[in-house]
């Protein structure tokens, strides 16, 4: 049987610190929609949209990501 360790011999651990850092962020999310699932009235311009809370923080979550990826576009002059 090959043997499967990386070409410093030793082998890796399934828990690197990148993955517990996710797995603690995606918990974290998880607490976060189940404390927010009640539904909640935004008005922005005179339009009333009723949603779970979060998804609306879900929604600013991709403006915030959209925004930055818009100014971050370094070495390029528009």
């Amino acid at each position: 049987m090959a043997d499967r360790t990386p070409a410093g011999g030793r082998a890796s651990s399934p828990l690197t610190p990148r993955r517990i850092a996710a797995l603690v962020l995606a918990l974290a999310a998880a607490v976060l929609v189940w404390q927010n699932r009640a539904d909640t009235t935004l008005t922005v311009f005179g339009v009333s949209v009723t949603a779970p809370l979060w998804l609306f923080t879900l929604a600013m979550l991709a403006v915030g990501i959209l925004i930055g990826a818009l100014l971050s576009r370094r070495g390029r002059s528009d």
